[in-house]
């Protein structure tokens, strides 16, 4: 697999471990959940064999059963990578709104803020992203994920690797 294969499936394994419900306004049944998952899965194996198209269309019907944040991070890593730059913009989009109504669902979890940073960055909003880690550092000052995602400068990291820059808009 050479670098940029690499870099797209560790972008989906990150949003896939950082899920969220989705911009929907509705929670996914588990049967959807299932079902969605294994379409996403589907779709990282076609990144892997450099199947774009086939990786977009899965990735598309994995949002339209379950508009999960990390099924949207795919579809624009793969629009990125076949140069749709404003279908990319659209699905990185959908992902904040997931982020959002993640956060609303969970209002004691960090991830969903994390995660929002995250897309934030990949759009070009860097500066936004770091706000959105500082409010949710004074909202859970004593979360230990967080911290050390803060405290070893993982977003500083992450937003300077040349992977990054690649699925970045």
């Amino acid at each position: 697999m050479n670098t940029k294969s690499y870099w797209i499936a560790a972008v989906l394994a990150v949003g896939v471990g950082l899920a969220g419900c989705g911009p929907s306004g509705r929670v996914p049944t588990a049967r959807e959940r299932q079902e969605a998952a294994q379409l996403a899965g589907e779709a990282q194996f076609a990144v892997t064999i450099r199947d774009w198209s086939r990786a977009e269309k899965l990735f598309l019907q994995a949002t339209a059963v379950h508009g999960d944040g990390a099924y949207y991070l795919g579809l624009g890593a793969v629009r990125v990578r076949q140069g749709n730059r404003a279908g990319a913009k659209d699905a990185y989009q959908a992902a904040i709104k997931a982020c959002e109504f993640d956060a609303q669902q969970n209002p004691k979890d960090p991830e969903p803020w994390i995660r929002h940073a995250y897309v934030l960055a990949i759009l070009g909003r860097v500066a936004e992203g770091r706000e959105v880690l500082a409010k949710a550092d004074k909202k859970f000052p004593d979360n230990r994920r967080l911290r050390s995602f803060i405290d070893a400068k993982q977003f500083e990291t992450m937003i300077g690797s040349p992977g990054f820059k690649e699925s970045a808009l």
